[in-house]
């Protein structure tokens, strides 16, 4: 009877062990009430825990942004890579153990990491050991997917990218279609996407109208017929009407972007001018597209000012000012050499925000990619970088247009802006 008695005491002292939780990689997410109300979502990925008595808390997508990560190797090499893509950053909570109950927590903790990572390889991920943290945190790679994730007491941070190139969403250089427009006297606008059988254009086709609208920026006096043409599917008069709606949608999509509207004229031919055989898909492909014809004017080029930084895609000018007697610093770290410069003179500065306050789809590293190639089309030099630290990249442009020289940097911020700097010395 007395060790009865000892053993149910014992058991009344011990602390609970944590039962490990029913934890899949797939399914809903739960978010919590604050993320619902203001439908901030994150896209499917296949290393997103779904777990019961979970909710995510906080829950940050990027299109493109890097991941830092420090781990050991099977056979105890050290390793400090950084991976580029898609990146997902969640945090999730669940009610929190008794925090006077140290054990507790800890076994919480454990069984959260250790039911994570048997999820992990069963989906076929390999694990490493991180350098830090180690009993809490762990590293894994799952095809394409590169991650981190650190298990507490009460909730979890899961960092993970999906590796890919960055892929060019602000700018198409404007040259490629000048050298052909000069040379044919016609130009195929590429990537001008359209729903089927309908005139609406499709969000991916803004690289594109960029790259048409800055080609009539830097060339003020040309004068270019939007064309429509299309394939032999359907009625004729259908497509002839078809061509017209989509030449005309793109007309106005570049008068959007700030194209005077008597600089374009729009035109449709349906399917009289074919370029490729109707009888194949390849074929009646070539033969749907949006071409740009030149009228008139010549390649005399404007003065290059701040106008011709456009926003990128989901942003809008806030602010833009003149400032004289200012000074600028450039960090100059060409070819591995470090300097600095300090330019005076007139600046001009636009800063740009976010239209919609809550979208942080948009990376400082996405938005500083997107501009540096703008920059380079314009004939700017990149004279140095210090972004991610700082995250903003230095320019000159030698001649603006009229014999005047140009030093800038864009500053780029993970809140949802930007900024342009514009400044022509003494």
């Amino acid at each position: 009877m007395n060790r009865l008695i000892l053993l149910v005491l014992l058991l009344l002292v011990l602390p609970a062990q944590a039962s490990d939780p029913v934890l899949s990689l797939s399914g809903d997410y739960r978010y919590a009430s604050h993320l619902s109300q203001k439908n901030i979502m994150i896209p499917f990925s296949p290393v997103v825990p779904v777990i019961d008595g979970f909710h995510i808390n906080r829950a940050q997508f990027k299109t493109f942004d890097r991941l830092k990560l420090a781990y050991l190797r099977h056979d105890g090499s050290r390793v400090r890579e950084q991976y580029e893509g898609r990146l997902w950053e969640i945090s999730q909570k669940r009610p929190s153990p008794d925090k006077q109950d140290k054990a507790a927590r800890n076994e919480a903790r454990r069984a959260l990491l250790e039911s994570y990572k048997a999820a992990l390889t069963e989906a076929g991920a390999t694990l490493y050991k991180s350098r830090t943290q180690s009993g809490t945190r762990v590293i894994f790679n799952l095809n394409t997917i590169w991650g981190v994730f650190t298990a507490y007491p009460a909730g979890l941070d899961l960092k993970a990218v999906d590796v890919g190139a960055f892929e060019q969403t602000l700018f198409i250089d404007p040259e490629t279609l000048l050298a052909e427009l000069e040379t044919k006297g016609e130009v195929r606008l590429d990537g001008v996407y359209f729903d089927t059988g309908k005139a609406s254009l499709k969000p991916d086709s803004r690289p594109a109208l960029l790259a048409a609208t800055a080609l009539l920026q830097k060339y003020p006096s040309l004068v270019l017929a939007v064309q429509g043409h299309t394939d032999n599917v359907g009625k004729e008069a259908d497509n002839a009407v078809l061509s017209e709606q989509r030449a005309a949608a793109v007309k106005a999509a570049l008068v959007t972007e700030g194209v005077a509207p008597n600089r374009l004229q729009s035109q449709g031919f349906g399917e009289q001018s074919p370029v490729a055989s109707n009888d194949t898909v390849q074929g009646r492909t070539a033969n749907r597209r949006v071409m740009l014809k030149k009228i008139s004017g010549s390649t005399e080029r404007a003065m290059i000012s701040i106008d011709f930084m456009k926003p990128v895609p989901g942003f809008t000018r806030k602010i833009t000012r003149g400032l004289e007697n200012e000074s600028l610093r450039l960090r100059i770290n060409q070819q591995g050499q470090r300097d600095s410069q300090e330019v005076n003179g007139t600046e001009m500065r636009a800063e740009y925000r976010t239209v919609d306050r809550m979208d942080r789809r948009f990376s400082a590293l996405e938005i500083l990619n997107n501009y540096e190639a703008v920059l380079t089309a314009f004939g700017a030099r990149i004279v140095g970088k210090d972004f991610p630290a700082t995250r903003n990249i230095y320019f000159s442009i030698a001649d603006r247009g009229d014999g005047q020289s140009i030093y800038g940097v864009v500053k780029a911020y993970d809140s949802g802006s930007y900024t342009i700097r514009f400044l022509m010395p003494k």
